[in-house]
């Protein structure tokens, strides 16, 4: 029942445990066969027969190692690239010669994500194993946008709608910005965006970058998560976000205090944490919808 020319994300789910969300795509094809894998279940912990306890809760092992390069178009190293796993906090850069190693993640099917200013962000789908490291080369694409104006607003505004947004945005929560918002704030760099957000203070990095950092307005010692595309933001050193999410870039934001940030964009352990909730335009022009 999909219509040709579809794009999307699908994903396995069984037991709590999922692969990550691979993109498909029909083109003018009917039928697209993908096998995928999920990670197993592991025993946390096996307590002693004297203990009374109950044994701790399965969870994925994360024992995969991706290991692989980053190039342009013409096959040249890229530096500087930021490289995660989709889901999870894993991330690192690439180094001078475009290599990068990732450890401890969780095995079966995930999608690897790579950005830097100047290129198209790119996710690779990746079948990552406990036993042998997954080698990949991942190429990324000049910055060129290729989709007109309504048809890229008309596809947002649905995009926006499947991650749940618009949902969101109804319940009064948050903060909220859309496209039109984000545009009419000509801001140079990702945190500027966010000098009018409640609960939220930008401040200089201190360290003579011209970085800025995302601060607690009202905490000096609180923190502030954020998410980018569904996936944590780790940062590697301070403002290093505005090294790789533009304005132009973004399609939405969210902003939630501690205790109205959603369960799905929360962090063990840091309940208290203001959240700052990314949506970047090739995330919703790519991914219209889940199936």
């Amino acid at each position: 029942g999909l219509p040709k020319q579809f794009d999307g994300k699908v994903q396995v789910l069984q037991g709590g445990v999922t692969s990550g969300d691979l993109p498909i795509s029909f083109q003018d094809e009917d039928l697209e066969l993908r096998s995928m894998s999920i990670p197993r279940l592991v025993a946390a912990a096996h307590p002693g027969a004297d203990t009374g306890k109950a044994a701790a809760p399965a969870k994925v092992a994360a024992t995969a190692r991706l290991i692989g390069r980053v190039v342009n178009t013409t096959g040249k190293p890229v530096a500087g690239a930021r490289v995660q796993l989709d889901g999870t906090t894993r991330a690192t850069s690439t180094g001078v010669n475009g290599a990068f190693t990732l450890d401890s993640l969780p095995a079966g099917s995930q999608v690897v994500t790579v950005r830097l200013l100047g290129y198209t962000p790119a996710d690779k789908p990746v079948e990552l194993s406990s036993v042998s490291a997954t080698n990949v080369t991942i190429t990324l694409d000049n910055f060129v946008p290729v989709l007109s104006t309504v048809r890229v607003e008309a596809q947002r505004t649905r995009a926006l709608d499947d991650v749940g947004f618009t949902e969101r945005k109804r319940s009064g929560f948050g903060y909220y910005m859309d496209e039109k918002q984000i545009d009419n704030r000509q801001a140079i760099k990702f945190t500027e965006l966010l000098r009018q957000a409640p609960g939220i203070r930008i401040m200089p990095a201190g360290d003579g970058s011209g970085a800025n950092v995302i601060t607690d307005a009202r905490d000096p010692n609180g923190c502030v998560n954020i998410v980018v595309d569904g996936s944590p933001w780790v940062s590697q050193s301070p403002g290093d976000i505005d090294s790789f999410v533009q304005p132009q870039e973004i399609g939405a934001i969210e902003v939630y205090s501690g205790v109205t940030t959603p369960a799905q964009f929360g962090v063990p352990g840091q309940s208290g944490c203001e959240t700052v909730v990314v949506w970047t335009k090739f995330r919703l022009d790519r991914n219209k919808s889940k199936r």
